[in-house]
């Protein structure tokens, strides 16, 4: 879309636009490819801030998929770690930071 301010023409921002590109790269991460394919839910419905309770209700499978993606991503992570990642963002930056 183009908007003339002062006879300049320039592109506005379009935000909805932006966000769903940003939904698609973040869609497309692989850690969030992974974390789908191992807990067999549509990559999809997870966003960078759905918080892991949703996706895991069980602090066993939390540690599997922690194996996992230690073993995937090559990457080790402690049992500390897993206590303060609350968010899939905040998975993605702590194997992000390991790698």
């Amino acid at each position: 879309m183009l908007v003339r301010h002062e006879d300049a023409c320039t592109r506005a921002p379009t935000e909805g636009l932006v966000t769903t590109i940003m939904d698609e790269v973040l869609h497309s991460h692989p850690v969030i490819r992974a974390v789908g394919a191992l807990l067999d839910i549509d990559e999809a419905r997870i966003a960078p801030t759905t918080p892991l309770v949703d996706l895991v209700t069980d602090s066993f499978v939390l540690v599997e998929l922690a194996i996992e993606l230690q073993e995937e991503f090559d990457v080790q992570l402690e049992a500390q770690d897993l206590q303060l990642v609350t968010t899939v963002q905040d998975l993605v930056d702590l194997i992000a930071s390991r790698s």
